[in-house]
């Protein structure tokens, strides 16, 4: 932390966050991949809207109709007509259910089947076989020119409220400079693009959601965008959970974002918690197929959901205090005046420090009981839940210094004083 504020110091520093950054959201990623269409997503966002989640991130597919070529139409940018015939449209029908609308964008990347592909040739850094495109080398004017206006021109005639920009790691030296590059440097011309890219958008709106994902993320690179995101872990709650930890510690400027969260369709409802409330002191992107999970997780995920929109300021903006950094973060705290939500995820053991606060305590621990601490010997009273919110316990504790709980996986423990 001390480390980021000599990097804000030097001038690296957003703006701001605006409020819809640290809402949740929906992706289609995982959910859907590259067979993402308009009516599929419209589907999805009517239950997500019911859910409390406030924005869709239309990830990569929107803009091909052939997923076997990996990224080989990329670089047009143009809707397929098949999946998003009337973007303009889509984008207008998600408004009204109350959401906002985020694209992908490949920022380097031209296919090598994209009507653009000639136009760039002398100017890609390497071409990615594998990847079926080639890399734009952002040193010439004409290469930043081209992403700026493509972006520009998609917020304003779509309606567009964010942009997903990824793969900026992709950007690398290959050691070639020309005498038509505005600078000899990569990097420093990848700084100048997202400058300008930032500086465009937010001239179009001052509130543009802007994602990178945590492979490119740094201080420096931090001032160019809103949002950054955890980097693909599917279906690996502990990497969720311990990366968007880290990513809190050094990120106070941008708003934190779990990797999406999914899980199969015949996963039991305590395992579905693990993966949310592990990422709890990170914005939730959630990726499931709304119309495809069962009874019981959706219980778990409308619990979530509630509890973390009715506490967002205290796990986004709350002092943040971790442990056991060496065991993946074994206890995790977020506390204001008022209230301190902790997650247990090594020992099951925990001690009240605060008099007046209500703790909010989440077992995700592989023990059922909780064993609280109480020095002050407070008369407090106990309400334990399972992880679908239905309270199974209620007592009350009358000067014990130490007492257990019996509290499911995935539960939930409220300690309120007298």
């Amino acid at each position: 932390q001390q480390a980021m504020a000599w990097f804000e110091q030097a001038g690296y520093r957003n703006t701001g966050i605006p409020d819809a950054a640290t809402r949740p959201m929906y992706s289609t990623w995982y959910s859907y991949l590259q067979h993402v269409s308009a009516e599929n997503v419209l589907r999805e966002c009517e239950n997500a809207a019911a859910y409390g989640m406030k924005t869709v991130i239309v990830d990569d597919g929107w803009q091909t109709e052939n997923p076997d070529c990996v990224y080989g139409y990329c670089g047009d940018w143009k809707p397929s007509p098949r999946k998003f015939p009337d973007m303009k449209g889509f984008v207008d029908r998600i408004h009204a259910l109350g959401m906002k609308v985020m694209l992908w964008y490949a920022v380097p990347f031209i296919g090598k089947y994209a009507e653009n592909y000639a136009g760039f040739e002398g100017m890609y850094l390497r071409y990615a076989d594998n990847l079926h495109c080639g890399v734009l080398d952002p040193r010439y004017r004409k290469v930043r020119e081209f992403l700026i206006d493509t972006y520009t021109q998609a917020v304003e005639q779509w309606g567009l409220d964010g942009l997903k920009l990824d793969f900026i790691d992709r950007f690398q030296t290959n050691g070639v400079v020309t005498a038509e590059m505005d600078t000899a440097s990569v990097e420093d011309a990848a700084e100048q693009l997202l400058k300008e890219i930032t500086t465009a958008l937010k001239r179009i709106n001052p509130e543009i959601l802007i994602e990178f994902r945590q492979p490119y993320f740094g201080p420096v690179i931090q001032s160019h965008a809103n949002m950054i995101r955890v980097w693909d872990c599917p279906l690996d709650g502990a990497t969720n959970k311990t990366q968007s930890i880290n990513l809190r510690l050094i990120s106070e400027s941008c708003a934190v974002h779990s990797d999406m969260i999914y899980w199969h369709r015949n996963e039991c409802p305590e395992q579905v918690a693990l993966q949310l409330y592990g990422t709890m002191f990170a914005v939730p992107q959630i990726s499931a197929r709304m119309e495809e999970i069962t009874e019981q997780q959706a219980c778990v995920l409308k619990r979530y959901l509630e509890f973390w929109n009715d506490h967002r300021q205290t796990l986004l903006y709350g002092k943040l205090r971790v442990t056991c950094c060496e065991n993946g973060y074994g206890t995790v705290q977020a506390e204001t005046s008022e209230e301190n939500i902790t997650m247990l995820s090594a020992s099951p053991l925990l001690e009240l420090n605060r008099t007046q606060a209500v703790h909010y305590i989440v077992n995700l621990t592989d023990r059922k009981q909780i064993f609280i601490k109480n020095p002050r010997m407070q008369e407090i009273r106990c309400l334990a839940y399972d992880c679908m919110g239905q309270c199974i316990r209620s007592e009350e504790i009358r000067h014990d210094v130490l007492f257990g709980q019996a509290v499911p996986l995935g539960g939930m423990l409220v300690i309120t004083p007298f």
